[in-house]
């Protein structure tokens, strides 16, 4: 399957991520050792305790947050279901935002629309649900395609209209996370976008929906806020959702001890290495 083009979502500099330190930024696949997960979330990395303790004052809103919903899924799944995998669901569902990040993030830059609207960073989010589809539907796929999609939209930000308070727990937080970006970026840093993942769980019509909730904010530079959004920038997701797609794209970062490109953009990655499996 031929990978999508970035301009699908917008036509600016991409927003991606790599497998990275949290706090120094350094790439794992440059640095070629192992780095630790955060023990609670399973999502932020670091290369050393150091930066873990350093980092701890940008991640810990969001850490608590998702330290909450994996125990509230884990428990829902072992009560609710039999089948192994399923019962690895936060795991999984941590491979899937992994895997869709830039997609997500470039998508809520495109929705933003901030060329029209310069501060919409500072008010809106991508709101995206999706259910875990059943193995009879999607059994057969791998990680990345296990979800079904079921709304993509922009939303306004409002802590004061929040039925989870997720936001008013999280927006407190921006700030530092604006700090951190433009402690990183400098002169470059553009702006502070946010997105909300819901991810729905029900394996029988008679036993009660659980849904949990994955906030996150992201930074980007100027490049990427010049950028003009595709008008099917929903339906472009959708398809990289629905059918485990990726951006290809490159940052272009050339290290000599590993004889290439180590961005870890998955454009330097054979087919077989690039699909996150659960073990």
């Amino acid at each position: 399957m031929a990978p999508p083009p970035a301009e699908d979502l917008h036509n600016g500099e991409q927003v991606h991520t790599h497998s990275n330190c949290s706090e120094c930024g350094k790439f794992r696949k440059c640095e070629q050792g192992d780095f630790q997960k955060c023990s609670q979330c399973l999502y932020t990395v670091y290369c050393s305790k150091s930066c873990q303790k350093k980092h701890w004052p940008v991640h810990k809103h969001i850490c608590k947050i998702m330290g909450t919903q994996r125990k509230k899924l884990e428990a829902y799944l072992a009560e609710n279901s039999s089948d192994e995998n399923v019962k690895k669901g936060w795991t999984e569902l941590i491979a899937w935002l992994k895997f869709h990040n830039t997609s997500l993030c470039n998508a809520a830059v495109a929705g933003m629309q901030l060329k029209e609207y310069p501060d919409s960073d500072m008010n809106s989010a991508l709101f995206v649900r999706v259910h875990r589809c059943t193995d009879e539907e999607r059994g057969d796929r791998p990680v990345e395609a296990k979800f079904c999609i079921v709304n993509i939209q922009m939303v306004n930000v409002d802590p004061d209209d929040d039925p989870m308070a997720l936001t008013e727990t999280l927006w407190p937080s921006r700030p530092i996370v604006v700090e951190a970006g433009k402690k990183d970026m400098g002169t470059d840093y553009r702006g502070t976008g946010f997105l909300m993942i819901s991810f729905l769980y029900q394996f029988a019509k008679n036993v009660k929906e659980h849904e949990v909730f994955f906030p996150k904010f992201f930074n980007f530079n100027k490049n990427t806020g010049r950028g003009i959004a595709n008008t099917e920038w929903r339906q472009a997701l959708a398809r990289n959702l629905d059918e485990g797609r990726q951006i290809k794209f490159c940052c272009g970062k050339v290290v000599e001890l590993v004889g290439g490109c180590c961005c870890g953009g998955w454009t330097h990655e054979k087919p077989a290495t690039r699909t996150p499996r659960l073990q």
